[in-house]
């Protein structure tokens, strides 16, 4: 049915006024462009819905591209297309579509369909307000957009795709500062209380500052170099999570990226900030050296293919990348300085540093260093067990043969194998008989004795020393003339008195001075 000239009028106005009404219920000062229209007949326009989620604060969204999770507040809005002929709303119905990047072609399709039934089911009456309505409240559970149990948003599989994902989290972070801006913090570092839109927040923490503060702050650092301070100021921020994390050659806190700083920083010094980034990015790569030369001195990177050539990109300078010496060819091998480390160092190494090294200083000259070095822990070893260090000179002394009273052959002096104390010349044998000492008693601990020798296996003894059945023997007495007795080199001379001659309760004779003949 053809609309008259009167009912054309009245439905131009009521298409007026239902935008207009639209407008003032949906749009606001931070969103003035949620609804509008080209103002002519017929009337095309736009608008932009925000859907409603639930109770719930924050939505988890998973990549399955990155296999990452993220969490959101917000989804960004649908768009509602509209087409109003003159004859809408006495006569015809409007045109209707919806868009959003985010949403599948089936979900768009079976949006659409749905608005359009809601449209045919009222009739001669202005439908917009009610299609937005259902839109922003109820399109999330038609289109089974939320998972109410998880607390996860589901995409359809067809709009899974990383560009998807970014469109939906760049709204949410522009959400997040909508609603910031409007927000009091307080400031960690001057402790004012400060507006949101003077203020900046970290997203991946959520820390605040005001932007200030944070000015004077990253600027400090850049001009000193600090780029591993360029981060949130928190304390909880700047400490390593793990034990694990510390003993890394690489820190768990990374600097922030620059275009992070773009609203707090000039251009100059976002531009310095950059290249105190890239050198620091270099300083963590293996490859990486410096030009020896004095007078360049430039980072400098291994070709990945090269065993040890290095080309200095500013000067042209050729030299090993391990000695950074002047280039010496491949068939020649680094010099050792520190022969022993490098050997204990070659022996604690894996596989993969073994190669390495085997490069660097050649198989076979480290093969050899641990030969050495293992001669040398056993030599050490040995020498731990049959030797002491005369205490004077610290000249190794081995003892071939005989007790624990030692002469020095280099400087003479005499020290106790045992323990290795000075002893007195004039009276050696005072630190055997010496109640307390920790040498006490054992003169001949240890004795090396040859098959001949008349002191037996057990040490040495009386010659009168008591029978096995403990019968008296003819053992001399303490203060009787022993006399001298010469036998298999050794002399005894004139044992007279306690302190000269020392019979202790297993019958064994300590000696007070003697001497070797042979």
């Amino acid at each position: 049915m053809d609309a008259n000239e009167s009912e054309l009028a009245t439905n131009a106005a009521d298409q007026i006024d239902e935008l207009e009404s639209l407008r003032a219920i949906f749009s606001s000062d931070s969103e003035p462009g949620t609804v509008s229209w080209n103002g002519v007949s017929p009337v095309v326009g736009r608008v932009s819905v925000r859907i409603q989620l639930g109770d719930q604060t924050e939505w988890s969204i998973h990549d399955e591209s990155n296999k990452m999770s993220h969490r959101i507040q917000s989804l960004p809005p649908i768009s509602l297309l509209f087409a109003l002929p003159s004859t809408y709303p006495s006569h015809a119905l409007p045109s209707l579509a919806v868009t959003a990047d985010w949403l599948s072609n089936k979900q768009r399709h079976l949006l659409t369909n749905q608005l359009n039934s809601i449209a045919n089911s009222s009739p001669n009456c202005p439908i917009l307000f009610e299609l937005v309505c259902f839109i922003q409240s109820e399109s999330a559970q038609f289109l089974s957009l939320v998972d109410i149990e998880n607390n996860a948003i589901s995409l359809d599989i067809d709009s899974t795709d990383s560009n998807t994902i970014e469109t939906i989290l760049e709204h949410d972070r522009k959400h997040r500062d909508r609603l910031f801006a409007n927000e009091t913090i307080t400031c960690g570092i001057c402790l004012d209380s400060k507006l949101g839109a003077n203020s900046f927040r970290f997203l991946t923490c959520g820390h605040a500052y005001c932007k200030a503060c944070l000015v004077d702050y990253f600027t400090i650092h850049i001009a000193e170099k600090n780029v591993l301070q360029v981060t949130c100021p928190s304390s909880t921020c700047k400490k390593e999570p793990n034990a694990a994390s510390r003993n890394a050659s690489v820190s768990s806190v990374q600097p922030l990226p620059p275009h992070t700083l773009a609203a707090l920083l000039p251009a100059a010094m976002i531009e310095k900030y950059e290249s105190l980034l890239k050198m620091h990015d270099l300083l963590q790569k293996p490859n990486l050296t410096y030009c020896p030369r004095q007078t360049c001195q430039a980072p400098t990177l291994k070709d990945p293919d090269e065993e040890k050539l290095c080309i200095c990109p500013e000067c042209s300078y050729a030299f090993c990348f391990f000695c950074n010496r002047t280039w010496h060819g491949y068939a020649a091998y680094c010099q050792i300085r520190h022969l022993s480390v490098v050997a204990a160092e070659y022996a604690a190494a894996d596989e993969s540093k073994r190669s390495v090294m085997e490069i660097k200083y050649g198989k076979k000259l480290l093969e050899k260093a641990i030969r050495e070095l293992e001669e040398d822990k056993l030599n050490s070893a040995w020498m731990k067990d049959n030797a002491q260090a005369c205490p004077n000179c610290r000249v190794m002394v081995q003892r071939s043969e005989g007790c624990c009273h030692m002469t020095c052959m280099t400087c003479g002096t005499h020290f106790c194998f045992l323990c290795g104390q000075h002893l007195n010349k004039s009276n050696p044998y005072q630190h055997y008989n010496t109640r307390g000492s920790s040498c006490y008693g054992k003169l001949f601990e240890g004795a090396i004795v040859r098959n001949n020798d008349p002191f037996g296996e057990d040490g040495f003894h009386a010659e009168n020393e008591p029978p096995a059945d403990g019968g008296a023997g003819n053992e001399p007495a303490v203060g009787e003339e022993v006399g001298n007795e010469v036998d298999d080199g050794i002399e005894f001379q004139d044992f007279l008195g306690v302190d000269d001659f020392v019979v202790d309760e297993q019958g064994f004779v300590m000696p007070a001075r003697w001497r070797r003949t042979r």
